[in-house]
């Protein structure tokens, strides 16, 4: 079982002050495969999260904490624990906004809904029906991105 995945995280700073968050991150057609937690964990920032597998996440899949602003879209949770949570570790509550998702045995832990509901970009998702294979299908380090 690999550990922690990502941890993508402003400085405290951003969050105490009056200064606009600035990270913005997107992670999409991901295979995450027998990981335990941080699939990933945002602190402060935002993340756009679309066409992901997810599985055997142990501890948890997205961790949306410290005020963070998540929009999940057209994800595949199999076998993973807490596959989407807002609240855990006793860190500050983040933010999610989720569509369109599948969660499999695990429900999703949200405490707070977002305002993050599109980003500031023009995007294709593919459907449901075939994320899981298009992302399987292309997944692993043979693919090479210039």
């Amino acid at each position: 079982m690999s550990s922690s995945r990502a941890l993508i995280s402003e400085m405290e700073l951003f969050f105490y002050s009056n200064i606009p968050f600035q990270l913005r991150v997107t992670f999409h057609h991901n295979w995450f495969r027998n990981c335990y937690s941080r699939l990933p964990s945002l602190r402060f920032g935002t993340g756009h999260i679309y066409n992901n597998v997810y599985e055997n996440a142990s501890l948890s899949g997205v961790h949306s904490r410290n005020g963070a602003q998540v929009l999940l879209e057209w994800n595949i949770f199999i076998n993973s624990r807490w596959p989407v949570a807002t609240k855990l570790y006793g860190s500050a509550e983040g933010f999610a906004v989720e569509r369109n998702n599948i969660w499999g045995t695990w429900q999703p832990e949200i405490t707070k809904t977002g305002n993050f509901t599109s980003p500031p970009y023009s995007y294709e998702t593919e459907e449901l029906a075939v994320v899981e294979k298009v992302v399987k299908a292309q997944a692993g380090n043979s693919n090479l991105f210039l």
